[in-house]
């Protein structure tokens, strides 16, 4: 369904290669405590609301939290499923614009922002909005 050529796959490895360097990079944001702690509480077992306080709603943390099942409880491994989702949600993005010809400035405007890639580098709730928008995009191309 979806083909990606070399050089799709080129832009795509040069962005996680930004992000993943913004990420050892970045200073802590204050927001990351709270969104770190909430899915180390439920990858424990505990839920939201009910064992203990979370003023969020409890997408991201849930999704974090079976992250965290996976892998051990770490900041950088916080920060790695931000990109993780950030390059499925750009990769996405890209295959649905691709045919309508609007892939090349979807990435420049990318490239252009400073903001997208702190705001993607860090453990925040941006990166699972973009992924949501971005399934939304696909539901709208292809469905």
């Amino acid at each position: 369904m979806f083909k990606l050529k070399i050089s799709d796959l080129a832009i795509i490895f040069i962005i996680s290669l930004i992000l993943a360097l913004y990420a050892l990079d970045i200073a802590f944001d204050n927001n990351e405590f709270w969104l770190f702690n909430e899915a180390s509480y439920f990858s424990q077992g505990q839920l939201p609301f009910i064992d203990y306080f979370s003023h969020r709603l409890p997408l991201h943390q849930i999704l974090l939290g079976s992250y965290f099942l996976l892998f051990e409880n770490t900041y950088l491994l916080a920060r790695i499923f931000s990109i993780i989702l950030t390059i499925i949600s750009i990769t996405l993005i890209y295959v649905a614009l691709k045919k309508q010809k609007y892939s090349f400035i979807f990435l420049i405007l990318i490239f252009l922002n400073y903001n997208f890639f702190y705001s993607h580098a860090v453990n925040l709730n941006y990166s699972l909005t973009s992924f949501l928008f971005a399934l939304s995009i696909i539901t709208f191309f292809f469905g």
